[in-house]
């Protein structure tokens, strides 16, 4: 009898209580850029070669997003734009916020780092559009790491807040965050130069890296049940028969 309610402890509550993890993309709304962009490059703010010096005042650019489930979140890839002219506007440091909240303003901070690990890659080439003459583009991938996981909650507002810097001894290596092609909240980018968050309208490119916790459905709840209540019943009659004894 002993061995019986361990089994059946075993086979029942465990799939009550477990949760599946996939390591996944939780967040992929906004990860197509737009390249070339459809507004001028004057008009999109843009990190620049410091080394992290706040004299600077680079750009803090902020991003919305909301997560279908429930996740922790591991990793950030964004698209950024710089001319083709001087040095290759690859991210050497990053630093990052993700705030909760329905506006940048009140949102209150879950957490913020360095990032780890920075990688860029050339993705994609193109001539600027509605200039003459036109500059030649390139289109950069940035991949990071954070300092440490953050869980973020299922259907709830959440802002990414990214600070960067380029080379401090590149040529004319200014990273502009892209445009996505689509308005995942039909929010605006929100932008802080040390005096306070305005708008400067549009989205950012962007996904986010992490795993997703889906807990079971109960109607897969009731047949892990029911098999465990069928594997303890055979159980018991394989013990109590002449070869099983």
């Amino acid at each position: 009898m002993k061995y019986s309610i361990i089994l059946l402890a075993a086979l029942v509550l465990f799939p009550l209580s477990a949760q599946k993890v996939h390591s996944t993309l939780i967040y992929t709304l906004n990860g197509t850029p737009t390249f070339p962009p459809t507004v001028p490059l004057e008009a999109m703010p843009m990190w620049t070669g410091g080394s992290g010096d706040p004299a600077l005042a680079l750009p803090v650019i902020a991003e919305d997003f909301r997560l279908l489930n429930s996740a922790t979140l591991s990793g950030v890839t964004l698209w950024t734009i710089d001319t083709a002219d001087g040095s290759r506007a690859f991210i050497q440091q990053m630093h990052y916020s993700v705030y909760l909240g329905a506006s940048i303003q009140t949102a209150s901070l879950v957490g913020s780092g360095d990032a780890q690990g920075i990688l860029g890659e050339v993705t994609r080439t193109a001539n600027e559009v509605g200039v003459s003459p036109p500059n030649s583009l390139i289109e950069i991938r940035q991949s990071f790491n954070l300092q440490a996981p953050l869980s973020l909650q299922a259907n709830s507002t959440y802002w990414l807040a990214l600070q960067g810097y380029t080379d401090p001894f590149g040529v004319s290596n200014n990273a502009r965050w892209s445009q996505a092609d689509s308005a995942a909240l039909g929010g605006s980018t929100m932008v802080n130069y040390g005096g306070g968050w305005q708008s400067v309208g549009g989205e950012r490119a962007f996904v986010l890296d992490g795993n997703v916790h889906n807990v079971p459905e109960s109607g897969s709840t009731f047949i892990m049940l029911a098999l465990s209540v069928a594997a303890l019943a055979g159980f018991n009659l394989y013990r109590k028969s002449p070869t099983g004894a």
